[in-house]
């Protein structure tokens, strides 16, 4: 059996993060955070999100990656909050690190991320 406690908070470079997408594709204020695909708990993450311009129709450019929940990504960097959000506390949700996922180098929203606090690994007995 395999237990993983999470936390959200501030990402560190080569800290490994849980990626998280149930129900979070989308901000609570409305704006994607990645792009879509099909099965609901994937989310598509891109090699850059516009500081600038998000949220707009068109924030998300290059290469693309496919996560799903659960996955176990990098940390690289922090990137920063774009531009049109505010810089309270609140809106961390916002804040966009550099990840390093399947050897691809993407984007992504705090949001979608969560610290692994404490795993465990129990050995499951079998009766003989």
């Amino acid at each position: 059996m395999y237990e993983m406690r999470c936390d959200i908070g501030k990402f560190l470079p080569g800290q490994i993060v849980r990626i998280k997408t149930r129900g979070l594709r989308y901000t609570s204020d409305g704006f994607s955070t990645g792009g879509q695909t099909n099965a609901a708990d994937d989310l598509v993450l891109f090699e850059m999100i516009d500081l600038t311009t998000f949220p707009s129709f068109n924030d998300f450019f290059g290469e693309t990656t496919v996560v799903s929940h659960g996955d176990l990504v990098t940390i690289i960097s922090y990137i920063g909050r774009p531009r049109q959000i505010s810089g309270d506390t609140p809106w961390f949700k916002y804040d966009i690190y550099e990840i390093l996922v399947n050897n691809q180098v993407r984007q992504i929203f705090s949001q979608n991320m969560e610290t692994i606090i404490e795993e465990r690994i129990f050995e499951v007995q079998k009766d003989i």
